[in-house]
């Protein structure tokens, strides 16, 4: 009962396959989702991403802009670096080898953002990506979930570590020369 960075971490080291996907308990997924992915990872990409919705309970709001089905490196670090759409692991598919070789895991010491340390932290060693625009993944929203219910001083103290990590990031970032 490690938490939800734990369980994933334990996925990836169990995982027998080449891709890996994460879905969230308390989301919802299209029956095409992993067969959309996987058509978009066998051309060549080294990860697939998949539009996605937010269901709250009166509404689904789908901001997603319609981008090229072709991101190169620049492109994809720039969309998981700074547009905050992509800052989940939920809507990919993730090789598997790429993941292992470079020992990517979650933090599992963090409580928020470990999904987006995880993104920025793969997409150094990727060169391709593949988009299907349509929303394949469905956040469900939730009043009482973390992201919703963090105070203000754990914020603060996430919020450090996620730096601490995000400088660590930089130096290989930088060695790589990858942004």
């Amino acid at each position: 009962n490690g938490g939800v960075s734990s369980a994933r971490n334990m996925g990836i080291d169990m995982a027998l396959g080449k891709y890996i996907c994460f879905v969230d308990a308390d989301d919802c997924i299209e029956k095409e989702y992993v067969e959309n992915l996987i058509e978009e990872i066998w051309s060549g990409v080294d990860i697939a991403i998949c539009g996605h919705d937010k269901v709250f309970p009166n509404r689904v709001v789908n901001k997603i802009p319609k981008y090229s089905k072709r991101w190169n490196a620049k492109q994809l670090k720039y969309r998981l670096f700074m547009d905050t759409n992509f800052m989940s692991v939920c809507d990919k598919m993730y090789r598997l080898d790429i993941l292992k070789q470079h020992q990517i895991r979650f933090k599992q010491n963090l409580k928020m953002s470990e999904d987006a340390l995880f993104e920025m932290e793969y997409a150094i060693y990727c060169s391709t990506a593949g988009y299907v625009s349509q929303p394949l993944y469905h956040y469900m929203q939730n009043n009482e979930s973390v992201t919703h219910t963090v105070n203000m001083k754990k914020l603060k103290a996430e919020r450090i570590k996620f730096w601490n990590y995000y400088l660590e990031l930089e130096k290989i970032i930088n060695q790589k020369d990858v942004v």
